[in-house]
C-alpha cells in the first residue's frame, strides 16, 4: 500500500473510501462473538493524514454503527507488527510497501494478519 496525502485522483478517493468501508465491515464481523460484552477493537494509526482519516472513519463506524468499543493508538509504522503479535493492536489501515516488506511478510506467512487489499490505489510515496 502506498500513500501520499493530497495526491490521490478523485476516482481513487471513492475507491479508498469503499475499501475502508469494506475493511470496517470485516472488522465488525470479526469482532462479533456470543459473549454479552463486546470485544474491544484496537486500531493503529501511523499518523499520516490519509491513514488518520481511514482510522477515524472506521473507528466511528465500528463504535457507533456496530456498538463495539474502539481504541485508537498512534505510533510509528514498524512497531505496529509487534503490537499486532501481542494483541495490543488489531488493525492498521495503511502500510507502505516495500518499506515494511519484511515484517509485513512475516505476519502474513505466520497467519497473524490477513491482507484485505489496498486502501489507496495508484498512489506513491513522497518525501
Amino acid at each position: 500500500m502506498y500513500a501520499f496525502p493530497g495526491r490521490i485522483p478523485v476516482s481513487h478517493r471513492w475507491q479508498s473510501f469503499l475499501s475502508a468501508a469494506a475493511i470496517t465491515l470485516a472488522v465488525a464481523l470479526w469482532a462479533c462473538n456470543t459473549q454479552s460484552e463486546k470485544q474491544e477493537v484496537i486500531l493503529y494509526d501511523v499518523g499520516w493524514d490519509s491513514a488518520t482519516i481511514q482510522t477515524r472513519v472506521a473507528a466511528y463506524i465500528i463504535e457507533h454503527g456496530y456498538g463495539y468499543p474502539v481504541s485508537v493508538i498512534t505510533g510509528q509504522p514498524v512497531p505496529f507488527y509487534p503490537a499486532l503479535e501481542n494483541d495490543t493492536a488489531h488493525i492498521n489501515f495503511e502500510i507502505w510497501l516495500p518499506n515494511q516488506q519484511e515484517p509485513y511478510d512475516s505476519v502474513i506467512e505466520r497467519g497473524i494478519a490477513v491482507d484485505l487489499g489496498k486502501s489507496i490505489e495508484d498512489s506513491w510515496q513522497g518525501f
